[in-house]
């Protein structure tokens, strides 16, 4: 079985269109899943929505706080179940039919870890030089030569998760996850996906979420450093 863990914050514009289209390709394809939904803090109506979304294959958690997109990860794979789980994003810029063709791929391959490469061009200047810098640091720090570090979906075996632990609720998420992959001779193989134009919504990822991941980049190395 697949585990799907989306984590939600204030996108009541999208999120039903997100499912929906997500369950069109399940069903298509006959894969065996769960979609857990991970409510992150959020203050407008995606509860509501969420709530109307709730099925036997689809389960709802709800967090008061908002804790980052580390944290809606951290809290749906805790109840997930699936023998595969996979990370994907509410704001359906990358499509179910990506996610499912990643999927198949880590079936057909038997790959422990692997992850979508949007092959991003963002036009506004401070977004490209900033993903630049970002991934030059990863690269300096953590040696990972990665693609597209923040790319989705990602999709790994259940017991890779459970091997790798990742603890970090904040933006720096999937450094750990790929560093820990490494340090533990896991395979992360990056697959080209289709990145489109978000329909609904506005990007919560501003000055302030660009900043915190920075921050967070140092102090995550400054902690692997201590434990050695």
């Amino acid at each position: 079985m697949l585990s799907i863990i989306i984590p939600v914050y204030n996108e009541e514009l999208i999120i039903e269109k997100t499912v929906h289209s997500m369950l069109k390709e399940l069903y298509k394809n006959k894969i065996k899943f769960e979609i857990v939904l991970v409510n992150n803090g959020s203050f407008d109506n995606t509860q509501k929505i969420l709530n109307k979304l709730k099925t036997k294959n689809i389960r709802i958690l709800k967090l008061k706080i908002n804790q980052t997109f580390g944290g809606g990860v951290i809290a749906g794979l805790s109840v997930a179940k699936g023998s595969h789980v996979a990370i994907t994003c509410a704001d359906n810029q990358v499509k179910p039919p990506e996610l499912i063709k990643i999927y198949k791929i880590a079936i057909k391959r038997k790959l422990d870890f692997c992850k979508g490469d949007r092959r991003l061009k963002y036009k506004k200047w401070f977004r490209r030089y900033a993903s630049r810098a970002y991934k030059f640091l990863v690269m300096a720090l953590f040696t990972l030569k990665i693609n597209d570090i923040n790319g989705y979906p990602i999709i790994m075996k259940r017991n890779v998760y459970k091997n790798i632990d990742p603890r970090l609720k904040n933006w720096t998420i999937n450094v750990e996850m790929l560093y820990k992959a490494k340090k533990k001779n896991y395979k992360v193989v990056e697959i080209p996906v289709e990145h489109g134009e978000r329909i609904g919504g506005k990007s919560n990822v501003g000055f302030d979420v660009i900043w915190s991941m920075f921050v967070g980049l140092l102090k995550y190395k400054i902690k692997t450093l201590k434990n050695g």
